[in-house]
């Protein structure tokens, strides 16, 4: 509160008033401060408490205060100061977040929504509140960080190495106001980063039509061929693709056929 340098008011007080905005009318907010010989011609910081501001008339989450002064010398002689210009706008609800999303175009492998991927540094998105300074987590450790949009959604947020194996990632978001979220739920990815054992394609035998091992003739209509699955976990979900190439032919490369 600006306090001009009159003697007046050495002596006098300040009370400040408040008041929800537009139509509120001005009441006071506490109680007085004395001014003092040397608070003349400086700017006195007066303090009020939650409790104080928060019993303004209609106060309620997304209302807008607004405080002015109102000055009193030793006389008795009162000043109503203008409305400070900045605002307050009440906002004591912490935002949400989802649980973060792995990008489907970094969920590689056959599937697109399984969370196993060959790729350690991921993308990420989800929702949170419109406008929320939105982190990805895992554990206490940063990965990456954006704004979600007016529309409330986040990301992608392409993260820092998560290691390979199994991670657990979440979201935090912290509103405009400084509310700051629970952290989401975790979604647990997987980064496996290792090739499927080296293995040598079983036999090919054809399965209709006249059989001659080694051939394939005109009445033959499909064939199997063998294909050795080693006991590995990961593979499970995996896929197999066949190739085929012309054995005389070993310059050439390989060529995907069937599915």
């Amino acid at each position: 509160v600006p306090i001009e340098n009159e003697a007046s008011l050495s002596g006098g007080n300040i009370q400040l008033q408040g008041r929800v905005t537009p139509a509120g009318t001005f009441a006071n907010v506490g109680g007085t401060t004395a001014i003092a010989g040397g608070d003349l011609g400086t700017n006195k910081n007066v303090s009020i408490t939650d409790v104080q501001f928060e019993a303004i008339a209609s106060f309620a989450e997304g209302s807008v205060i607004e405080l002015r002064a109102v000055i009193t010398d030793r006389a008795g002689n009162v000043t109503n100061g203008g409305a400070s210009t900045t605002t307050l706008t009440v906002d004591r609800v912490d935002p949400a977040v989802s649980t973060p999303n792995l990008v489907a175009g970094t969920d590689t492998g056959p599937s697109s929504t399984d969370d196993y991927t060959n790729d350690d540094t991921p993308d990420f998105d989800g929702t949170a509140e419109a406008g929320a300074f939105v982190e990805l987590l895992e554990g206490a450790t940063v990965r990456g960080s954006t704004t979600a949009t007016g529309g409330g959604v986040w990301g992608p947020i392409t993260s820092t190495s998560i290691g390979t194996g199994a991670s657990n990632l979440t979201a935090r978001a912290t509103d405009a106001a400084g509310n700051v979220s629970a952290v989401s739920s975790a979604l647990a990815v997987t980064v496996d980063q290792t090739l499927p054992s080296t293995f040598t394609t079983g036999t090919t035998a054809t399965v209709t039509g006249t059989l001659r091992t080694g051939y394939w003739n005109s009445t033959n209509q499909s064939l199997n061929v063998t294909v050795p699955i080693a006991n590995d976990g990961t593979l499970v979900s995996g896929t197999i693709q066949l190739q085929m190439r012309k054995s005389s032919d070993t310059d050439a490369a390989f060529t995907d056929f069937g599915s």
